[in-house]
Protein backbone atom coordinates (compact mmCIF):
# COMPACT_ATOMS: atom_id res chain seq x y z
CA UNK A 1 0.00 0.00 0.00
CA UNK A 2 3.07 2.20 0.93
CA UNK A 3 4.49 1.89 -2.56
CA UNK A 4 1.19 2.39 -4.24
CA UNK A 5 0.49 5.89 -2.21
CA UNK A 6 4.29 6.61 -2.98
CA UNK A 7 3.88 5.94 -7.18
CA UNK A 8 0.64 8.13 -6.60
CA UNK A 9 2.25 11.03 -4.87
CA UNK A 10 5.30 10.87 -7.59
CA UNK A 11 3.52 11.40 -10.45
CA UNK A 12 0.55 13.80 -9.19
CA UNK A 13 3.85 16.21 -8.04
CA UNK A 14 5.56 15.10 -11.58
CA UNK A 15 2.07 15.87 -13.65
CA UNK A 16 1.77 19.04 -11.03
CA UNK A 17 4.88 20.78 -11.85
CA UNK A 18 4.91 19.73 -15.71
CA UNK A 19 1.63 21.37 -15.86
CA UNK A 20 2.67 24.01 -14.06
CA UNK A 21 5.86 24.85 -16.08
CA UNK A 22 3.92 24.63 -19.04
CA UNK A 23 1.12 27.31 -18.42
CA UNK A 24 3.61 29.81 -16.75
CA UNK A 25 5.57 30.05 -20.20
CA UNK A 26 1.85 31.37 -21.72
CA UNK A 27 0.72 33.57 -18.87
CA UNK A 28 1.33 37.53 -18.89
CA UNK A 29 3.55 38.84 -17.41
CA UNK A 30 1.66 40.58 -14.00
CA UNK A 31 4.65 41.61 -11.70
CA UNK A 32 6.07 45.11 -12.98
CA UNK A 33 9.96 45.31 -12.72
CA UNK A 34 9.93 49.08 -14.40
CA UNK A 35 13.47 48.83 -14.81
CA UNK A 36 13.70 45.91 -16.51
CA UNK A 37 11.09 47.63 -18.69
CA UNK A 38 12.59 50.53 -18.96
CA UNK A 39 15.72 48.35 -20.11
CA UNK A 40 13.99 46.64 -22.49
CA UNK A 41 13.02 49.14 -24.39
CA UNK A 42 15.81 51.34 -24.17
CA UNK A 43 17.88 48.57 -26.21
CA UNK A 44 14.80 48.54 -28.89
CA UNK A 45 15.79 52.52 -29.30
CA UNK A 46 12.29 53.93 -27.69
CA UNK A 47 13.19 55.83 -23.92
CA UNK A 48 9.79 55.12 -22.04
CA UNK A 49 11.36 56.71 -19.20
CA UNK A 50 10.63 60.46 -20.84
CA UNK A 51 7.44 59.48 -22.43
CA UNK A 52 4.11 60.85 -21.24
CA UNK A 53 2.32 57.18 -22.08
CA UNK A 54 4.69 54.90 -20.42
CA UNK A 55 1.67 52.37 -19.03
CA UNK A 56 1.19 51.65 -22.43
CA UNK A 57 4.40 50.41 -22.97
CA UNK A 58 3.95 48.83 -19.62
CA UNK A 59 0.99 47.05 -21.37
CA UNK A 60 2.75 46.20 -24.33
CA UNK A 61 5.69 44.63 -22.39
CA UNK A 62 2.89 42.31 -20.78
CA UNK A 63 1.71 40.20 -24.16
CA UNK A 64 5.50 40.37 -25.70
CA UNK A 65 5.94 36.83 -26.25
CA UNK A 66 2.48 35.84 -26.86
CA UNK A 67 2.62 33.41 -29.43
CA UNK A 68 0.26 33.99 -32.32
CA UNK A 69 -3.13 32.53 -32.82
CA UNK A 70 -5.05 33.47 -35.99
CA UNK A 71 -8.40 34.71 -34.23
CA UNK A 72 -7.04 34.29 -30.48
CA UNK A 73 -7.69 37.05 -27.93
CA UNK A 74 -5.97 35.23 -24.59
CA UNK A 75 -2.66 34.92 -23.46
CA UNK A 76 -2.61 31.66 -24.54
CA UNK A 77 -2.46 33.27 -28.23
CA UNK A 78 -4.04 36.19 -29.95
CA UNK A 79 -3.81 37.56 -33.70
CA UNK A 80 -2.67 41.34 -34.85
CA UNK A 81 -6.05 42.44 -34.11
CA UNK A 82 -6.62 40.45 -30.94
CA UNK A 83 -3.55 41.85 -29.49
CA UNK A 84 -4.98 45.79 -30.56
CA UNK A 85 -8.18 45.01 -29.30
CA UNK A 86 -6.49 44.01 -25.90
CA UNK A 87 -4.39 47.18 -25.99
CA UNK A 88 -7.32 49.18 -26.63
CA UNK A 89 -9.47 47.95 -24.29
CA UNK A 90 -6.62 47.98 -21.43
CA UNK A 91 -5.18 51.35 -21.94
CA UNK A 92 -7.77 53.32 -23.06
CA UNK A 93 -10.92 51.47 -22.22
CA UNK A 94 -12.03 51.46 -25.85
CA UNK A 95 -13.60 49.00 -27.76
CA UNK A 96 -12.15 47.58 -31.02
CA UNK A 97 -14.41 45.32 -33.31
CA UNK A 98 -13.57 43.22 -35.72
CA UNK A 99 -10.37 42.30 -37.83
CA UNK A 100 -7.82 44.82 -38.81
CA UNK A 101 -10.04 45.96 -42.15
CA UNK A 102 -12.93 45.99 -39.82
CA UNK A 103 -11.15 48.19 -37.41
CA UNK A 104 -10.13 50.35 -40.10
CA UNK A 105 -13.35 51.49 -41.23
CA UNK A 106 -13.75 52.68 -37.78
CA UNK A 107 -10.52 54.94 -37.35
CA UNK A 108 -9.81 58.53 -39.29
CA UNK A 109 -6.25 57.82 -41.15
CA UNK A 110 -3.40 59.72 -40.67
CA UNK A 111 -0.41 60.55 -42.14
CA UNK A 112 2.05 58.63 -40.50
CA UNK A 113 4.73 61.67 -39.91
CA UNK A 114 1.94 62.49 -37.32
CA UNK A 115 1.52 59.42 -35.73
CA UNK A 116 1.59 59.78 -31.41
CA UNK A 117 1.92 56.62 -29.16
CA UNK A 118 -0.78 54.67 -29.56
CA UNK A 119 -2.02 55.36 -32.97
CA UNK A 120 -2.77 51.98 -35.22
CA UNK A 121 -0.97 51.56 -37.75
CA UNK A 122 -2.53 49.03 -40.74
CA UNK A 123 -1.05 47.08 -43.52
CA UNK A 124 -1.76 45.59 -46.51
CA UNK A 125 0.18 42.01 -46.27
CA UNK A 126 -2.36 39.87 -48.50
CA UNK A 127 -3.96 40.25 -51.78
CA UNK A 128 -3.64 43.91 -51.29
CA UNK A 129 -6.14 44.85 -48.88
CA UNK A 130 -5.90 45.27 -44.93
CA UNK A 131 -4.74 42.42 -42.90
CA UNK A 132 -2.56 43.83 -40.57
CA UNK A 133 -2.87 46.05 -37.75
CA UNK A 134 -0.17 47.00 -35.17
CA UNK A 135 0.03 49.86 -32.05
CA UNK A 136 2.48 52.58 -32.88
CA UNK A 137 4.98 52.88 -30.27
CA UNK A 138 7.70 55.77 -31.07
CA UNK A 139 10.70 56.52 -33.40
CA UNK A 140 9.48 54.30 -36.34
CA UNK A 141 8.79 51.05 -33.77
CA UNK A 142 5.54 49.26 -33.58
CA UNK A 143 4.15 46.30 -31.38
CA UNK A 144 2.02 43.86 -32.90
CA UNK A 145 1.30 40.16 -33.06
CA UNK A 146 3.13 38.61 -36.15
CA UNK A 147 2.44 34.92 -37.39
CA UNK A 148 5.99 33.63 -36.74
CA UNK A 149 7.22 35.46 -33.32
CA UNK A 150 3.95 36.72 -31.61
CA UNK A 151 3.97 39.41 -29.62
CA UNK A 152 6.58 41.68 -30.86
CA UNK A 153 8.30 45.18 -31.69
CA UNK A 154 9.06 46.32 -34.93
CA UNK A 155 10.72 48.83 -37.07
CA UNK A 156 8.83 50.50 -39.71
CA UNK A 157 11.51 50.65 -41.99
CA UNK A 158 12.22 47.30 -42.24
CA UNK A 159 11.64 46.59 -46.32
CA UNK A 160 8.80 43.95 -45.52
CA UNK A 161 7.13 46.86 -43.85
CA UNK A 162 7.92 49.72 -45.76
CA UNK A 163 6.73 47.55 -48.97
CA UNK A 164 3.41 46.35 -46.78
CA UNK A 165 2.56 49.38 -44.88
CA UNK A 166 -1.22 51.56 -45.74
CA UNK A 167 -2.24 53.76 -42.90
CA UNK A 168 -1.36 55.40 -39.51
CA UNK A 169 -4.99 56.07 -37.90
CA UNK A 170 -6.98 57.55 -34.69
CA UNK A 171 -9.90 56.47 -33.11
CA UNK A 172 -12.54 58.72 -34.15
Amino acid sequence: MKKITFVLVFFWGFFFIARASNTDTTKLKTTIDTAAIVTFFSEKGLQINACENQSLYFEVYKWLGTPYRYGGNTENGLDCSGFSKKIYNAFYGYTLLGGSHDIFATVTPIEIDFAQEGDLLFFKTRKGRISHVGIYLSNGKFAHASTSLGVIISDLSEAYYQRTFYSAARIK
